[in-house]
């Protein structure tokens, strides 16, 4: 922090609560819910906290939440366009328009990330974005990602019931991918180690930190959340994209709390993946 501008931050000794940074050291003023009043803060409460989270990420400015959010409906509907072209041109090729798709998708995602980061940050993504892991990640991303799907279950088995979907169909839709050991590659790749990079980077790392420079946290975490729904929108599922919304949404909520509480993108990227195994088993081998 000690290159931080003055300003209300996360409060290192309560992260419930805003504590103020007059540029050089905190003060005893704290924001908790628009109410400011005076709180002395221990030593040794910073020191605990700071080195729990190891929070030396770059400061997004409130005007970068116009380019994150543009940035992330810029990229869906590029992903969306390409999806469309391929599969006029190349028609019932899943794999094909599947890959395109969403190289498309990181693409418009990961050059938004690149021009804030250098437009106001030091450029350095693993360091402005805190891309870094812990042993403890693969303990909280195995915690995080079995709560992601717990709590999926009563969003997403009402909608199936409602919509009358037949599962099955869905995940052969899928697993058009993954015919031969070329798509069984893409697959493990792209949903992985592909997807949890990538997304985690723009949608917690970009997307999320920028909301809050105008949001309260949970406002944040929840318009990422949606826009990361809507970003795993698969023409070829039709009435399933439901599904595949509501689900995502709602582990786009416990990604997004991760981020928020650890300030590293560590436990987070490690859950995602491990979130996107079980669809990646199922296509792969059922």
């Amino acid at each position: 922090m000690s290159s931080a501008a003055p300003g209300w931050y996360s409060d290192p000794g309560d992260a419930r609560q805003y504590r103020y940074w007059n540029g050089w050291a905190w003060t005893a003023g704290v924001s908790r819910d628009g109410v400011v009043r005076e709180q002395p803060i221990t030593a040794q409460s910073v020191a605990q906290v700071l080195a729990e989270r190891e929070d030396h990420r770059a400061e997004w400015p409130a005007r970068s939440v116009f380019i994150g959010v543009g940035g992330a409906l810029g990229a869906i509907a590029l992903a969306v366009g390409v999806s469309v072209a391929v599969d006029a041109v190349l028609d019932d090729q899943f794999l094909v328009t599947f890959v395109a798709a969403q190289l498309a998708l990181w693409a418009g995602l990961l050059l938004t990330c690149v021009f804030v980061s250098r437009r106001y940050a030091s450029n350095r993504l693993l360091e402005d974005y805190a891309l870094s892991f812990r042993a403890i990640d693969l303990a909280r991303g195995a915690v995080l990602s079995i709560i992601a799907r717990v709590a999926a279950i009563p969003v997403i088995v009402p909608l199936v019931i409602l919509l009358d979907l037949d599962s099955r169909d869905s995940l052969n839709d899928l697993k058009d991918v993954a015919r031969g050991p070329v798509g069984t590659t893409i697959t493990v790749i792209f949903l992985i180690i592909g997807a949890p990079l990538v997304e985690e980077l723009f949608f917690r790392g970009l997307l999320q930190r920028s909301l809050e420079s105008r949001f309260a946290p949970p406002v944040a975490i929840g318009i990422q959340a949606l826009l990361f729904g809507l970003a795993h929108l698969t023409l070829p599922l039709d009435a399933a994209n439901a599904v595949v919304f509501a689900g995502t949404a709602v582990a786009g909520v416990a990604l997004g709390i991760s981020a928020w509480r650890y300030h590293r993108l560590g436990p987070g990227i490690v859950a995602h993946s491990l979130f996107n195994l079980v669809p990646a088993v199922l296509i792969v081998f059922s």
